[in-house]
């Protein structure tokens, strides 16, 4: 999709200024603005599913930056635990390549980050680490990224895929909006079960048939049940425009390689 700025795809989008502004306010000492919600295009909560409050291992990732009109914006994204202080999600969520090197990243997992700004959901991003080969927004091969946290995380780390997932349906998900519809907002952390296809490097998921990814769900995860435990096959990368349709993920075990040499530097 189109969200945060006219040229930026996936599913980061605009939300309230004093969303960010408060979260990074009340972890030293709380502050507030407003301003206004933007959909653009394609998109990349989950449209169709239902609440999911106790999944604290999937979080919300907001990053606060200013426009070059000195707007303040805010993206919402989707991240999801991978050790005590490591956050996976997707590089144009995060990435200097995409964000201004100055904006702020907050990482929360309140089952609803519009309702509970308390500092004891939150921590500060320490350093992003994208993979080396992300070029930028139109790179679709390599949309992931690691986040350090200040603080400890509280969920369960997710156990990582190294296989090309074989499964047909997956659990996602993300603290995206429900619907296309203006006023729709992203915040709430959703679930859903969703049909999936492997094509290459890329997962398709979701159908028009069934529950969707929609904006704010970008860099949430794509789960796979295996036995007892859930394993991380693909982290949301992009989505149809208007979140009528299938969207993407990139597969998980593709980067192996860079998921583990840093990855073991950050946890």
């Amino acid at each position: 999709m189109r969200g945060l700025l006219a040229h930026t795809r996936g599913s980061s989008r605009r939300l309230s200024r004093g969303l960010l502004l408060i979260a990074l306010g009340c972890l030293t000492a709380c502050a507030s603005s407003s301003g206004e919600d933007s959909v653009e295009e394609e998109s990349a909560a989950i449209v169709g599913g239902t609440a999911d409050p106790a999944d604290v291992s999937i979080v919300a990732v907001l990053t606060l930056e200013e426009s070059e009109t000195g707007e303040a914006l805010t993206r919402t994204c989707t991240g999801t635990t991978i050790g005590p202080r490591t956050v996976l999600t997707a590089a144009h969520c995060v990435s200097p390549k995409v964000v201004a090197a100055q904006a702020k990243t907050v990482i929360m997992w309140a089952p609803d980050v519009r309702r509970n700004l308390s500092p004891e959901v939150m921590t500060r991003a320490a350093r992003v680490h994208c993979h080396p080969d992300y070029e930028g927004l139109d790179d679709r091969a390599h949309d992931v990224c690691l986040v350090e946290t200040e603080g400890t995380l509280p969920g369960r780390p997710i156990e990582l895929a190294t296989n090309e997932p074989t499964e047909t349906e997956v659990r996602v998900v993300g603290y995206g909006d429900t619907s296309h519809l203006p006023g729709s907002t992203s915040g709430e952390r959703r679930e859903a079960r969703m049909p999936m296809v492997v094509e290459g490097s890329q997962l398709v998921v979701g159908s028009l048939f069934s529950s969707k990814i929609c904006q704010g769900d970008s860099g949430g995860p794509v789960l796979a049940r295996r036995g007892d435990r859930e394993v991380l096959v693909g982290v949301v990368t992009r989505g149809r425009p208007g979140c009528i349709a299938s969207g993407f993920a990139t597969r998980v075990d593709q980067h192996q390689g860079f998921l583990a040499t840093r990855g073991s530097r950050s946890r």
